[in-house]
C-alpha cells in the first residue's frame, strides 16, 4: 500500500469492525488497558502522519510533533447545523492550522493516495508548532512549573 500500513483504531461500539480488519495491515480496538503510554500513543510516535476523522488524538499527535490530516465528512455524517457548530475546519483551526494539520475530503484523500500526492516526511516549523501549543495544548514556552513547586512548599512550610 504505497510502502505505507494503515492503522485503524476503533471502540467496541464500531460496526465496521469486519472491513478494519479486512482493508487495513492492522486493527486495533484501544480501551486504555495499557497506560504510560497506550497502544495508540506508542503507535503515534512510530508514525509519520496520523489521519483522523474529528478526533481529539489531534492534540496528542500534534503534542508528538507529528502531522495530523483530519478527514471532513461532516457533510455527510452531520445533518444539523447545530451539530456542525462543534466542529471547525476554516483556517487557523485545530484540524486546519497551517504546517501541523489538515483538513480533507474522503474523495480527494483517496485520489492523492493513489497518485502518491502526499509528502508525510516534511519537516514541522518550530514556529508553527509553539503557535498550535499555545493556542490548542495550553502550552506556553515561559510557564515554569519548578515556581508552582517553589510556591507551593513556601506555602506549606508557613502553614
Amino acid at each position: 500500500r504505497n510502502s505505507y500500513n494503515l492503522i485503524i483504531k476503533s471502540r467496541k461500539k464500531s460496526l465496521l469492525c469486519k472491513y478494519y480488519d479486512k482493508y487495513s495491515d492492522l486493527h486495533i480496538v484501544d480501551e486504555h488497558h495499557i497506560q504510560n503510554p497506550t497502544i495508540i500513543q506508542q503507535l503515534i510516535k512510530k508514525s509519520s502522519i496520523v489521519i483522523g476523522n474529528s478526533s481529539s488524538a489531534v492534540y496528542e499527535v500534534v503534542f508528538n510533533k507529528k502531522k495530523y490530516m483530519n478527514i471532513n465528512s461532516s457533510d455527510f455524517l452531520l445533518s444539523e447545523k447545530s451539530e456542525k457548530y462543534f466542529y471547525d475546519f476554516k483556517k487557523g483551526s485545530m484540524y486546519n492550522f497551517n504546517g501541523l494539520t489538515e483538513v480533507i475530503y474522503p474523495k480527494k484523500m483517496i485520489e492523492n493516495l493513489k497518485k502518491r500526492n502526499y509528502d508525510f516526511k516534511q519537516n514541522i516549523l518550530k514556529s508553527e508548532y509553539l503557535n498550535y501549543s499555545k493556542k490548542f495544548l495550553g502550552v506556553d514556552k515561559s510557564f515554569d512549573p519548578s515556581k508552582v513547586f517553589k510556591n507551593l512548599k513556601k506555602r506549606s512550610q508557613n502553614a
